[in-house]
């Protein structure tokens, strides 16, 4: 299949037909910028061939252009088909039609959509628009934009065609008679193993019973071995017994226990007494600390008095440089001040000279506005006459734009319905012999050569001959003639509605209206263009107002007084500003030298206060006593420390000699010897008693009994558990035969699909050893060197290369197989990197050697090497349309 022509028209933002022309045989590039219309024109396509000529609905919103609810989209494909030049034409939603011609055949409505789905390889929808179920195998050779990588749905669509199709090269993808051996032998494994490998059925249930009797024969072995040990232990336990009672070691310890806690209570004076002269001492060393921290503070306290008396003088020699600068700032501020005003009364005078210089300006300005203003006014004044004027002409002219629509509309209709008519009707033609005549009805006399249509019954008579009835075909006559009289009907409706005679009169009469209109809408257009934007009342009053402004200027100016300042406005305005800036600065520096003079103030008198309270504190009579008073405390308490740890070290000698720790750890681990005694001996006897307890219980269960019948049945189940695992086995090395089988013919039916891939692949991927996976007719995954990955695991990007490569393959098959291909490509290779998509150029180019190729992307420059045998501007078109 090579397409060669395709024209769109009122078909999404095609509003203006669109017509590309001169298709390649081999790769054509149609690019543009998004939005430019590139997947407009691909979907086109798919709408010619996949959509049914009288679908409706929603359908109606989806293809029509924005805001056109009553847009009749067509669309025209010329194409070669077997060799065999085909054209295709459908009209939708208004008088909805479709023609396909191939050769000399040709296809009207219905049986062209019909046709063309069983030429192609797809199926129409039931109802609605088409889904990707219906597509076909257009719908997987025709990739749409984004859907490059999605393989498996496609294909599985158009399975059933495909086989169908390529019967002839591939043979038959199924076997019934293998399936069926399959099955069967699934079915008898499915009894015994589920398809992952788990035990089901009897297999598992034996299994089971299996764990089960292994259990409680392993744990009747158990309470055997149990009881045996039990009773061992009991007769250990007896004699430990025996030989603890004759020793008992609790009573020596018990007095060993009570020695230790008397010669350590003899210690325990001596011990109390170091402890009460340690906290003496304590006491005193925290006496000394704190007697010495106030030492310390008087003299640092002294010392810190002699810097203030320093500092005092320095903030009294301060404090008058500080009064002398506030009596400078001060003055500098009067002399400021008094530049100031002086500047001031010169700006006042230059400003109102600037004043009266401006109102000339403004006078001049007005007078100007208000010639033009004035000029404007009675030029639109004189163009609102004149298109009342027109618009009274216009009126009497004017007709009913939907009715006349609606008169061509039926004309056209009627044209369509008699030439029908006359198609399919009855034609009766006389050839008279010369004086011969014939009543034909409502035809009249016929004397002559005449032919007629016949639409409805009529009789001729034929005198002395006889009558004849001719009688049209039913159904599709009569009911054109019906619609050709509704349609007159209506005609003449529309003519008396509209009080004229024809079409022909009321088109001329509607065209010297649409010339009035025209001139109306031109002379509006240069009325526009004189109010620029603005109405003629308030154009009149603007004029007004100009009117009054211009006297008001006139008397401020009249008001004004004159001034002749040599001083320009500017250099006096600079001048006041410098005489401003200069006498705040001069306040900054008084305000500074104020504050700076209070900070010294306080300052200084902060600090005069705290010398005079400090020197009284420590250079008084009283602080001397209590510094004095303070030092001899001092060395009382020192004195009393030296005596306490003399005591202290005479009694830490006299305590090591008697060793008070090891008589405590003496009597501590007399007694831990003595409880653990205790407890030993208390654990046997409870060991001995539930001993006892234990083997008086089991002594009557029977359990070497039990144990040989437990193993009894442990032993028949195995057996019965080995049948079925050997069936199992067996089952399954048939099944794993079987299916190696069927797969080894799956691969030789595949072959001819792995062959055509396998060329695009090596392409892509140099250098590579590959396998392909497939399975049902579509590749499943795909093996490089060790690896091997399913088509969904690679990145986006290696998917959408895969995809593209196997509808290449899908198309080398079918057309070795003698069926129709074209490939189009939207936008399918976005996602690919710059490096891969130089070899998928390649594998393109070599698809294209074999099949018409029509690739759509929105970046030209990257497909400039491609080899393209076509380029097509989209945005060009589009704009040229």
């Amino acid at each position: 299949m090579k397409l060669q022509r395709l024209k769109v028209s009122e078909f999404r933002k095609f509003t203006s037909p669109v017509e590309i022309q001169g298709f390649a045989e081999g790769l054509n590039l149609l690019y543009g910028p998004n939005e430019a219309g590139k997947s407009t024109l691909a979907q086109a396509l798919r709408t010619a061939f996949f959509e049914k000529h009288s679908t409706m609905g929603k359908f109606v919103q989806a293809i029509s252009p924005t805001g056109q609810d009553d847009a009749a989209p067509v669309i025209e494909v010329d194409f070669l088909l077997g060799g065999k030049a085909a054209k295709l034409h459908k009209r939708f939603f208004k008088k909805r039609r479709a023609n396909l011609s191939i050769g000399t055949q040709n296809w009207e409505g219905a049986e062209a959509d019909e046709h063309l789905a069983r030429l192609l390889g797809f199926k129409l929808a039931g109802s609605g628009t088409s889904g990707e179920d219906d597509r076909g195998i257009p719908g997987l050779l025709w990739i749409e934009q984004g859907r490059s990588p999605e393989l498996a749905e496609p294909v599985g669509h158009a399975r059933a065609t495909l086989q169908e199709r390529l019967k002839d090269i591939i043979g038959e993808v199924t076997s019934t008679n293998g399936r069926q051996v399959i099955e069967a032998v699934q079915q008898e494994l499915g009894r015994l193993r589920t398809a992952t490998g788990r035990d089901t059925g009897e297999l598992r249930e034996t299994a089971n019973l299996l764990d089960t009797a292994r259990a409680e024969r392993d744990a009747l072995k158990d309470k055997l071995t149990e009881y045996r040990d039990k009773v061992d232990a009991l007769g250990v336990a007896l004699e430990k017994h025996r030989q603890l009672h004759r020793h008992q070691p609790w009573v020596e310890l018990d007095r060993k226990r009570t020695e230790a806690q008397g010669r350590l209570q003899a210690v325990q004076p001596k011990q109390n007494e170091l402890t009460a002269k340690q906290r003496e001492l304590e006491v005193l060393a925290q006496q000394i600390a704190d007697l010495t921290k106030d030492h310390d503070q008087y003299q640092r306290d002294t010392k810190a008095l002699t810097g203030q008396r320093a500092k005092l003088e320095d903030l009294a020699m301060k404090l008058a440089d500080a009064r002398q600068a506030l009596q400078s700032a001060e003055s500098d501020q009067s002399k400021a001040a008094a530049q100031r005003d002086a500047a001031k009364l010169v700006l006042n005078n230059a400003q109102r000279q600037a004043q009266r210089q401006q109102l000339v300006t403004d006078i001049e300005r007005v007078k100007s506005d208000l010639a033009r203003v004035k000029r404007v006014v009675e030029t639109a004044t004189a163009l609102q006459g004149e298109i009342h004027r027109t618009r009274k002409d216009a009126a009497t002219l004017q007709l009913n734009a939907r009715e006349l629509e609606k008169l061509r509309n039926v004309e056209s209709d009627l044209r369509d319905v008699q030439i029908r008519l006359e198609a399919v009707a009855t034609r009766v033609d006389f050839r008279l012999v010369d004086g011969a005549q014939v009543l034909a009805g409502t035809w009249g006399n016929v004397q002559r050569q005449t032919s007629y249509h016949a639409t409805e019954p009529v009789t001729l008579q034929i005198p002395g001959v006889g009558e004849i009835d001719i009688v049209p075909g039913a159904g599709t006559v009569q009911e054109l003639a019906t619609e050709r009289d509704r349609l007159s009907t209506e005609r003449g409706a529309l003519l008396t509605s509209l009080g004229m005679a024809d079409l022909a009169a009321a088109e001329a009469r509607y065209e010297r209206w649409q010339k009035l209109d025209e001139l109306i809408t031109r002379k509006e257009g240069e009325l526009q263009i004189h109010l620029d934007g603005q109405g003629l009342d308030e154009l009149q009053g603007e004029l007004n107002e100009l009117t009054g402004r211009e006297t008001g200027l006139n008397q401020q100016l009249t008001a004004l007084p004159a001034e002749n300042s040599s001083v320009t406005l500017e250099d006096a305005d600079q001048a006041y500003q410098q005489a401003l800036q200069d006498h705040q600065a001069a306040v900054e520096t008084r305000h500074a030298a104020n504050t700076g003079l209070i900070e010294v103030r306080t300052e200084h008198d902060a600090l005069s206060n705290s010398v005079t309270t400090e020197s009284q504190r420590l250079e008084g009579t009283e602080g001397k006593e209590q510094f004095e008073a303070l030092k001899v405390k001092l060395a009382e308490v020192k004195d009393q420390q030296t005596r306490g740890n003399d005591s202290i070290a005479t009694l830490q000698t006299e305590l090591r000699e008697l060793n008070p720790e090891g008589l405590q750890l003496d009597v501590t681990r007399y007694e831990t010897s003595h409880r653990q005694a205790i407890v030993e001996r208390d654990a046997l006897d409870t060991t001995i008693r539930e001993l006892n307890a234990f083997l008086k219980a089991q002594g009557a269960e029977g359990l070497e009994e039990q144990l040989d019948q437990a193993a009894a049945r442990v032993d028949r189940l195995e057996k019965r558990l080995a049948l079925y695992q050997q069936r199992a086995n067996g089952l399954q090395l048939l099944a794993d035969k079987l299916a190696a089988h069927q797969t080894a013919a799956k691969e030789r039916l595949y072959a001819p699909l792995r062959a055509k891939l396998e060329p695009y692949l090596k392409i892509v991927f140099p250098g590579e050893t590959l396998h392909v996976g497939i399975d049902d007719l579509a590749p499943i995954d795909l093996q490089r060197g060790e690896q091997r990955l399913g088509l969904g695991e690679f990145s986006h990007g290696t998917r959408e290369q895969l995809g593209v490569l196997a509808r290449f393959a899908y198309a080398d098959l079918l057309k070795d197989a003698g069926q129709p291909t074209l490939l189009v490509l939207d936008d399918a290779l976005v996602h690919t990197d710059a490096e891969r998509l130089d070899k998928m150029k390649r594998a393109v180019h070599l698809a294209a050697q074999r099949h018409q190729v029509l690739l759509f992307t929105c970046h030209p420059d990257s497909w400039r090497d491609a080899g393209a045998d076509q380029r097509i501007d989209v945005a060009a078109l589009c704009s040229s349309a």
